[in-house]
């Protein structure tokens, strides 16, 4: 059996080493954000060049106060449209922008003009503005917040109570005096009763019998 060379084995090992150590670094992918800034809606999309081929990123439609994150897979030049869709997707604003490795955070805004006396005034113009990004570099915020699965449900409020219709009072009776029970007296009440035989004088005469 031919026994192979240990300083064959170690060279080849150094060479291999070398190779991997000439051989370019990967670069890390960057973050590209935005954050509509405005009264109004817009469209954001970016696009980059790869070997004369215009490649569209995905269109971001972004109501005010709404963010949007594009993750630059290679580094290098990407334009960036601006387009108004309440105007049949009008192109508003087109930049280039170089991008490395590192995370860039735009806000849409719209900036006054310098103006000019005797010229008529120049109305606000849209800008893509570099700001601070709103968390640590490489970590995409969350669009929605969503709360934890185990987290507990708030009660809910009570309903105010449902007015019950108030039911008519009741009808007002006059205040008939029960009838009376008659008694003897009052039978005789209203009627024409004989007034009682008067007794004669004592010195009227007697009557003659006959005979």
């Amino acid at each position: 059996m031919r026994l192979v060379d240990r300083s064959n084995i170690i060279r080849g090992l150094v060479l291999a080493a070398g190779v991997l150590l000439a051989a370019p670094l990967s670069v890390s992918a960057a973050w590209l954000g935005y954050k509509n800034d405005t009264a109004g809606v817009m469209v954001i999309q970016t696009s980059v060049v790869v070997n004369g081929r215009v490649i569209l990123g995905k269109a971001h439609s972004l109501y005010p106060g709404e963010v949007a994150w594009d993750n630059i897979a290679a580094p290098g030049p990407h334009t960036i449209a601006v387009y108004d869709p309440k105007a049949n997707n009008r192109l508003v604003l087109q930049e280039s922008l170089a991008i490395q490795n590192q995370d860039i955070f735009l806000s849409a805004q719209m900036q006054a003009m310098p103006q000019v006396p005797g010229r008529a005034p120049q109305p606000p113009r849209l800008r893509l503005v570099p700001t601070k990004l709103p968390g640590p570099p490489g970590v995409i915020p969350p669009k929605l917040t969503q709360p934890p699965a185990n987290a507990p449900v708030p009660p809910r409020a009570s309903l105010p109570p449902t007015a019950q219709p108030k039911s008519p009072p009741p009808a007002e009776t006059p205040n008939t005096p029960a009838p009376k029970a008659e008694t003897p007296k009052d039978k005789g009440a209203g009627k024409d009763v004989p007034a009682p035989p008067k007794s004669p004088p004592a010195d009227a005469p007697k009557p003659k019998s006959g005979g």
